[in-house]
């Protein structure tokens, strides 16, 4: 999970610094969000693979389970730890998606907040 978290803060440092800096504790977002992506990676592996079929071989199974993992991981981290970058600047008006997304940001660190005693 460390190096979930250390790939997503870089990330939103350099592509994200507006959303990065309205973070009020960015290494507890940051394991948060990593712990969060860790539940979807394993939901989704899940979810991918499929049960197993009745006689396949081990090697079989062993690669359809990789092959999953991969894509699980590679489709959550895309959409959860790497958002797309900012594409506003000061000047410029934010977008529906921009607010959209900050929304989200809210909306997770408030979850956060609520489940931390």
């Amino acid at each position: 999970m460390d190096a979930m978290v250390a790939q997503a803060e870089k990330h939103w440092k350099e592509h994200l610094p507006t959303a990065y800096a309205s973070l009020s504790d960015p290494t507890e977002f940051f394991e948060a969000l990593a712990a969060e992506a860790t539940t979807q990676i394993e939901d989704l592996t899940e979810a991918l693979a499929g049960p197993t079929p009745e006689g396949e071989p081990f090697a079989q199974t062993r690669s359809r389970l990789a092959t999953a993992r991969r894509d699980a991981e590679s489709q959550i981290r895309r959409e959860v730890l790497l958002p797309p970058a900012e594409t506003t600047t000061e000047d410029e008006t934010t977008s529906p998606e921009d607010d959209e997304f900050q929304a989200a940001v809210t909306e997770f660190q408030t979850l956060r907040d609520s489940l931390t005693p």
